[in-house]
C-alpha cells in the first residue's frame, strides 16, 4: 500500500505560490503554497513515501546486495526565492524529485547565523554551517552541497583530512545538466598531499564524465552511456629511493551503459548496467526495485554468500553447509532478508562458522561454513646482535631484555617487510652498538599490535588472526620484561648552538631570553639530549600559546602513539623581525643595525607619521599586533608589539628622533590625452575634476609630482576615472575623480528636420544625401564654442565643440554621400551583400557595425561570416575599423 505524508514548515517572507505540473510525465501535479500568517509563512507539501526496496544481481543472476533505496540520485526541479517587504531575498526553496521512486523532496533552508534548518524526506533537521561559503546537507550516506544562498552548487570545492592532517586532499567538481535535470558532463580534479617526516609530497588526478542520455515519450531517462576518462599524475613520494624516475602520467578511458525500465505508474522497476569490451556492450549487473514491501521479507534464509566480493557459485538458499578450506572468516560475507534475525557462533576447534537465520514466521535455518584455520602466533624472534633469546612460539613470557630499554616498535602488515622492535641500554650492547633490533615474524594472515606498561617496564606484543571478528579468541600475547624508566628528563639542552642558560633537568617551564626571537621559534634551534637515550623526542611550536613544547615519550612507534613521560615548555615573547626606514622615499631600505633583541635606536632624520614600516616574520602576521605612540616632548616613537590572543605580553622598541619635524609636501597630479581631447599636461587642481571628451585607456595618461601613485580605476557607468596618490612618505592618500563630460547641441537639424537619434555618446553619423552649407544647422549653449570643417574628399563635416570653462574638445562627424547599391570600401578580401532584409559580410577581420541613414546603430557582429538582419528596406552604412561601405536593402516582394 502506498503512503502519503504531509510536510509542513515555516518560512519568513511574502506570499509565494509555486505549482509544478507533469514534469517528467508525472501522473499527478505537485503544488506548494505559502499563506501569510502575521510575519511567517507555512509551506505545505504532500509527498509519496512508499518504501522502495532493491535487489542487485551480477551477470550470472547471483544476488550481490539487497536493501532499501536511499535518495542518492536527485533530479533538480526548481528553485524559488522568498523576499521580505523591501524586496530583499531572505530564503531559497529547492524542490527535488528522486529519480527511482519519483518521490518528492522539499529542501527549504531558512534561518541565519550558524544554525541552518531544512527539510529532508519529510523530516525537519538542523545543521551547522561547515564553512562560510557553503554547507553540506547529509542525507543517509550521500550529500547535496548548497552554497550560502541556498542554491545547489555547480562548482563544489571540498577538503578531506586524514591521519591528523598528515594526509589530505583538495577536490574540485564542476557539473552541467541537460533540460531534464540529468548530468551531461562532470569534471573533477583532485590534489593529494602526504607528509613523510618533514617533507611533503603530492599527486594529482583529474576525471571527466560525459553522458549520452536517451528519453521516452514520457520524459523518462531510458538509457545513459557514460564515457569516463581518468588521468593520474604520480607524486614524488618515492623521490628518495634509488630508482625514483620522477613524475609520470597515466590516462585511462572507460565506457559503460545503463538501461532503465519503468512501470505504468512511471516508477523505475529495473536498472541494467553494461561494460564496453571488445567493441560491444557486455552485461555487468542489474538492479530490480519493488515498492510497498521487500521481496523475501522475513524469510529464514540467506539470499547470497560471497568471498572477497565474489559470489560462491555453489550457493543455494536450500543448501545449508559449505566447505571453504581457503577462506578466512573475515573474507566471508552474506545477505539476509529484511525482518529476519541472525546469530553467529564460531567453533575454533573445527574452524566452523554457524549462521542461524530466524524468520518472522518462526522458521529457523542454520548455515555452517568450514573455513581455513588461521594462526595467530609469533613464529620467529631474531636479534641482530649477539644477544641470545630462548624463543618458542608457545612461550609467551621473556626476561632476556630486563637490562634494556624499549626504543622503537615497527610492524609492516603488507609486502612481507621487516618487522622489529629496537632496544637500548645505559651501557653499550655486547656488539658495541648503542641500540639493536630484534626482528620477529608472525603467522600468515596475522597482525601485531603493542602495549607498554611504563610503571613495570612490561612490553607486550599481541598477535591476532585475520578472522578475529568471527573468532574473538584467535590471538596470543607475548610479554617482554624490560628496564623500566625510573625518571625521564632532558640531560642537555642547547639553543641556537649555545648552551641554554639557566636550564635544569627538573624545571619544566622557561621564559625565552631576549635574543630568542620568534624568527628562531623552530625545532631546528633546539638541540636535545635525554636520559635515558632511548626516549622519543617530539618538538612542536604552538602559535596560539607562543610556546615550544618538547615532549619526551617512552619510545617511537611507527604510525602509533606512546606514553608521555615529561613535557618541557619554552615561552617566546612578541618581537619584530625587520624594520624599514622610508625616509626620503627610499622604500624598502632596511633600518641599519636593527635586531629583534635590541630595543633602543637613535635615528638621524626627522620624525613624521608612517616613516617606519615593520615586518613581523614568517607566518607571524596573523598573530601579532603593532601599536605606535609618539612623545613630542622627547621625540621618541614607541612601537609596542603584542600577541593578538595575549595582550599582556608586550615588547617595546623605542626610536629616538632629533628635534623638529619634516615638511610633508602634498602630491600634485597632472593628466594628459591626445585623442579627441586637445589638451596636454593639465594640472588637476581639485579632487572632483571635469574633462571634456572620452576616456581611452591607451591615450589618457597621468603624472604625479612630490608623491607616489597608488592605484587607478575607471567606472564605465559613470564615466569617472579615479586616480589615488599619496605623499612621498605614504602618510595620507588623495583620491581624484576625473569626470568625462560631453558638450552637446541645444538643437540639431538635418535638412530642417531634428536629428532625433542624436546622442552625446555617438560622435559619428552617416546620411544618404548631398551636403551643402544649409544641410546642418544647430544651436549651442552659451558657454560652448564650435568650429566647423568640411572634407570634400570624404564628404565629411566635422564640428568641434569646446566649452569655455572646461578643458578639452570633442568632435562630431557627419558623413554625407548618396548611396547606389553597394559602395564597398571595406577591402578587397571582404564580401558585402544584402538578401532577405539581411546584410551579409564575409571575410571581415574586425568587428562590424551597421547604421541606418540617421546614424543609429542597428546591429553588430564579428567573425568570418556575419549575418545582421535589419528592420526595414533602405540604405545602411557598414563600418569595420577605419573603413566603411554603403549597402541598399531592397523591399522584399513575395
Amino acid at each position: 500500500m502506498e503512503l502519503l505524508t504531509y510536510l509542513g514548515g515555516r518560512l519568513l517572507g511574502k506570499k509565494c505560490i509555486a505549482t509544478i505540473l507533469g514534469l517528467l510525465g508525472l501522473c499527478c501535479p505537485l503544488s506548494l503554497w505559502a499563506e501569510k500568517l502575521d510575519t511567517t509563512f507555512v509551506l505545505d507539501m504532500v509527498i509519496d513515501t512508499t518504501p522502495c526496496y532493491y535487489t542487485k544481481y551480477d551477470n550470472k543472476g547471483n544476488i550481490m546486495s539487497y536493501g532499501r533505496h536511499v535518495f542518492s540520485d536527485y533530479f533538480r526541479i526548481n528553485t524559488g526565492y522568498v523576499t521580505n517587504e523591501k524586496g530583499e531575498r531572505i530564503d531559497t526553496l529547492t524542490y527535488v524529485c528522486d529519480k527511482v521512486t519519483k518521490q518528492w523532496n522539499a529542501r527549504a533552508i531558512y534561518g541565519s547565523g550558524d544554525q541552518v534548518y531544512f527539510y529532508s524526506n519529510g523530516m525537519l533537521k538542523t545543521i551547522k554551517r561547515e564553512a562560510p561559503t557553503y554547507i553540506s546537507v547529509v542525507d543517509h550516506e550521500d550529500y547535496v552541497n548548497f552554497s550560502s544562498n541556498g542554491l545547489p552548487d555547480e562548482e563544489v570545492y571540498s577538503l578531506h583530512s586524514h591521519d591528523g592532517g598528515a594526509n589530505f586532499s583538495i577536490q574540485s567538481t564542476k557539473t552541467r545538466y541537460d533540460t531534464h535535470g540529468n548530468i551531461l558532463k562532470r569534471t573533477s580534479s583532485s590534489s593529494s598531499y602526504h607528509q613523510g617526516g618533514s617533507e611533503w609530497s603530492n599527486g594529482k588526478s583529474s576525471s571527466e564524465h560525459s553522458y549520452k542520455n536517451e528519453y521516452d515519450e514520457r520524459g523518462n531517462l531510458v538509457a545513459s552511456t557514460l564515457t569516463y576518462e581518468y588521468t593520474y599524475t604520480d607524486g614524488d613520494e618515492d623521490r628518495y629511493s634509488s630508482d625514483y624516475q620522477g613524475t609520470s602520467q597515466t590516462t585511462t578511458t572507460t565506457i559503460t551503459k545503463e538501461e532503465y525500465l519503468y512501470d505504468a505508474e512511471n516508477r523505475r522497476v529495473k536498472t541494467v548496467r553494461y561494460d564496453f569490451k571488445n567493441r560491444e556492450f557486455v552485461l555487468r549487473d542489474s538492479t530490480v526495485y519493488s515498492y510497498g514491501h521487500a521481496l523475501h521479507a522475513g524469510e529464514a534464509c540467506l539470499l547470497s554468500i560471497s568471498v572477497n566480493g565474489n559470489p560462491v557459485d555453489s550457493f543455494s538458499p536450500d543448501k545449508y553447509h559449505y566447505d571453504l578450506p581457503n577462506v578466512g572468516g573475515g573474507d566471508l560475507k552474506y545477505i539476509t532478508p529484511y525482518g529476519s534475525a541472525v546469530e553467529e557462533s564460531y567453533n575454533d576447534q573445527t574452524n566452523t562458522l554457524s549462521v542461524t537465520v530466524k524468520g518472522s514466521d518462526g522458521h529457523v535455518n542454520t548455515y555452517t561454513f568450514t573455513l581455513k584455520k588461521v594462526e595467530s602466533f609469533m613464529t620467529a624472534l631474531r636479534p641482530d646482535s649477539i644477544l641470545s633469546i630462548d624463543f618458542s612460539p608457545e612461550k609467551y613470557q621473556y626476561d632476556e631484555l630486563e637490562n634494556f630499554y624499549i626504543y622503537y616498535f615497527n610492524f609492516y602488515q603488507l609486502d612481507n617487510r621487516d618487522n622489529y622492535f629496537s632496544i637500548m641500554s645505559d651501557d653499550t650492547l655486547k656488539n658495541g652498538e648503542k641500540s639493536a633490533r630484534i626482528h620477529f615474524d608472525v603467522s600468515k594472515d596475522a597482525r601485531a599490535t603493542y602495549s607498554y606498561d611504563t610503571q613495570n617496564g612490561i612490553f607486550t606484543i599481541t598477535v591476532t588472526g585475520s578472522d578475529i571478528i568471527k573468532n574473538p579468541g584467535n590471538k596470543h600475547t607475548y610479554t617482554f620484561k624490560t628496564k623500566k624508566i625510573e625518571k625521564a628528563y632532558i640531560s642537555s639542552l642547547r639553543y641556537d648552538e649555545k648552551e641554554f642558560e639557566g636550564f635544569s633537568p627538573d624545571v619544566y617551564d622557561y621564559e625565552m631570553p631576549a635574543d630568542a626571537t620568534l624568527y628562531k621559534a623552530s625545532d631546528s634551534y633546539f638541540e636535545v639530549e635525554t636520559y635515558p637515550e632511548s626516549l622519543d623526542i617530539r618538538k612542536r611550536y604552538s602559535s596560539s600559546t607562543h610556546t615550544m613544547y618538547i615532549t619526551l615519550r617512552t619510545m617511537y612507534v611507527y604510525n602509533g602513539t606512546a606514553d608521555t613521560v615529561a613535557v618541557y615548555q619554552f615561552h617566546f615573547k612578541p618581537d619584530l623581525h625587520r624594520v624599514y626606514d622610508e625616509k626620503g622615499n627610499s622604500f624598502s631600505k632596511m633600518l641599519e643595525e636593527f635586531s629583534e633583541d635590541v630595543f633602543e635606536y637613535e635615528l638621524a632624520g626627522k620624525y613624521y607619521p608612517g616613516r617606519l614600516k615593520y615586518y613581523k616574520g614568517d607566518s607571524m602576521d596573523d598573530n601579532i599586533n603593532i601599536d605606535e605612540s609618539f612623545d613630542e616632548q622627547t621625540n621618541t616613537l614607541t612601537v609596542s608589539v603584542s600577541f593578538k590572543n595575549d595582550s599582556t605580553m608586550v615588547t617595546n622598541y623605542r626610536f629616538h628622533f632629533p628635534e623638529g619635524s619634516e615638511e610633508i609636501i602634498p602630491p600634485s597630479l597632472y593628466i594628459s590625452a591626445n585623442r579627441d581631447i586637445s589638451m596636454h599636461s593639465i594640472h588637476v587642481d581639485s579632487t572632483e575634476f571635469e574633462l571634456i571628451g572620452f576616456f581611452y585607456s591607451d591615450y589618457c595618461q597621468y603624472e604625479v609630482t612630490d608623491g607616489i601613485f597608488m592605484r587607478k580605476s575607471y567606472d564605465e557607468s559613470t564615466n569617472v576615472w579615479t586616480i589615488v596618490v599619496t605623499d612621498n612618505f605614504k602618510v595620507s592618500e588623495t583620491e581624484y575623480h576625473i569626470h568625462f563630460k560631453h558638450p552637446f547641441f541645444s538643437s540639431l537639424t538635418i535638412k530642417g528636420e531634428p536629428l532625433e537619434t542624436f546622442s552625446e555618446d555617438t560622435y559619428y553619423y552617416r546620411f544618404d544625401m548631398e551636403y551643402d552649407s544649409s544641410t546642418v544647422s544647430y544651436e549651442l549653449p552659451d558657454d560652448v564654442d564650435a568650429t566647423e570643417s568640411f572634407n570634400n574628399t570624404t564628404n565629411t563635416l566635422t564640428i568641434c565643440l569646446t566649452p569655455r570653462k572646461t578643458h578639452g574638445t570633442v568632435e562630431y562627424k557627419f558623413h554625407f554621400h548618396p548611396v547606389d547599391g553597394v559602395d564597398d570600401f571595406l577591402g578587397d578580401q571582404v564580401s558585402l551583400y544584402a538578401t532577405d532584409r539581411t546584410i551579409c559580410i564575409d571575410g571581415a577581420t574586425a568587428p562590424i557595425y551597421v547604421y541606418n541613414i540617421l546614424g543609429t546603430l542597428v546591429g553588430t557582429g564579428q567573425g568570418e561570416e556575419i549575418r545582421i538582419p535589419v528592420p526595414q528596406a533602405g540604405v545602411y552604412v557598414v563600418r569595420s575599423g577605419a573603413k566603411a561601405a554603403k549597402v541598399v536593402v531592397k523591399r522584399h516582394i513575395e
